[in-house]
């Protein structure tokens, strides 16, 4: 048999079937029936033999035997596409067994040359889409872990400022024991003595305007309250019972902190003083910075000041109270001392009969836990005789 094609033997016989469609145009030639039934669909004897010579193969080949094999590949992936449908079962058997008796050895890289040769193929927008992906990603990375490292020496530069100015803090507050141990140094210095209480006991009995001549030119006079009977400031319908006057003296020497000396009368609704005071600080009367225990105990400022007003209190009459805590105040923490105070009372002769007293000693601790110096401590007395 003469070797031929299978896409001739395909059209001949397209073209048999053509003629005998008699009367009919194309537009209503029969449907092609060629797989109505199943003889019809399978390839006959000749087109098997045909299909068994050897046929050259196609320059566009895919699928080619290899040398030595006992059957050549006759049939090419574009002869199967190129024949009719009912050829292509035929056609489709033999390639399929072609391609499997083939099995290349270099099906793996292959494959990795499809992928490459499809990446390669790629829009440049694509590539470069994706190679501002990678950049973008492996930036926000980078951004994430520095600002982990950041946050976390930022947290321990914090913790070792909070605990450095805690620190500072601590030994900058002053204790109890401090503060009785620099007035203990400063009491063994001898502090002079710049001012003294005026005789408050001669006071009693005077009007206001005989007192303040008494007191002498440097009196002034820097606040004037009337009070009703229950000691408030005196309103339009209240009746008068007393009045106060403060008096500066400004011919003594002044404190940087309190100022001069100060000098309280209290007059009745006649205007007769009958209740005179004294404040000054213990550093201008000679005590210098000793501690509250010690001014009291040991220098007796308390009877030193009444005897300059006149009063005669018999020395170490005067004592603080067993409990400490019943004179000190404490910040919130309990420990650093804020305010010293403590009142004293009692009746002693003056010499023209006798009279009441009483005293206050304040020491304030409010500028020296501020500072530190010890100098900044306030430390006020008063006396008052009536």
């Amino acid at each position: 048999m003469p070797e031929r094609s299978i896409n001739e033997t395909q059209r001949a016989r397209h073209q048999k079937d053509e003629g005998n469609a008699i009367g009919l145009t194309e537009a209503f030639a029969p449907v092609d029936d060629g797989f109505s039934s199943f003889d019809e669909a399978l390839p006959s004897e000749d087109e098997v033999a045909d299909a068994e010579q050897p046929v050259k193969r196609g320059r566009h080949a895919r699928h080619a035997r290899t040398e030595g094999s006992s059957q050549d590949a006759s049939v090419s992936a574009f002869d199967v596409w190129d024949a009719q449908p009912e050829d292509r079962s035929a056609l489709g058997v033999i390639g399929a067994a072609a391609q499997v008796d083939e099995a290349p050895d270099g099906a793996a890289e292959s494959r990795r040359s499809r992928r490459q040769r499809v990446k390669d193929e790629l829009p440049r927008y694509m590539k470069k889409s994706r190679r501002t992906r990678n950049v973008l990603i492996a930036a926000i990375a980078a951004l994430v872990l520095l600002a982990a490292v950041g946050g976390f020496y930022t947290w321990q530069l914090v913790m070792a400022a909070q605990e450095a100015a805690e620190e500072m803090a601590a030994e900058s507050l002053p204790s109890e024991q401090g503060i009785e141990s620099e007035a203990t140094d400063d009491a063994s210095s001898v502090a002079a003595k710049k001012v003294s209480a005026p005789n408050l006991v001669s006071l009693l009995g005077l009007s206001a305007d005989a007192a303040l001549s008494q007191l002498g030119e440097g009196a002034v006079v820097s606040s004037t309250v009337e009070l009703n009977a229950k000691g408030e400031r005196l309103g339009e319908e209240d009746e008068l019972a007393s009045t106060e006057y403060t008096v500066s003296l400004t011919h003594d020497a002044s404190d940087t902190r309190m100022g001069f000396p100060s000098v309280y009368l209290v007059a009745d609704a006649k205007g007769v003083i009958e209740r005179a005071g004294y404040s000054t600080t213990t550093t201008l009367l000679g005590f210098g910075s000793q501690s509250f225990e010690d001014v009291v105990t040991n220098g007796h400022v308390v009877e030193a000041t009444l005897d300059e007003a006149g009063v005669s209190v018999p020395e170490g009459a005067v004592s603080l109270p067993a409990d400490k805590a019943d004179y000190s105040t404490y910040a919130e923490d309990g420990t650093t001392l804020e305010r010293e105070r403590c009142s004293f009372s009692g009746k002693a002769d003056s010499g023209e009969g006798e009279v009441s007293w009483s005293a206050v000693l304040s020491y304030d601790y409010t500028m020296y836990n501020a500072t530190g110096n010890l100098g900044d401590t306030v430390r006020v007395i008063y006396v008052y005789v009536e």
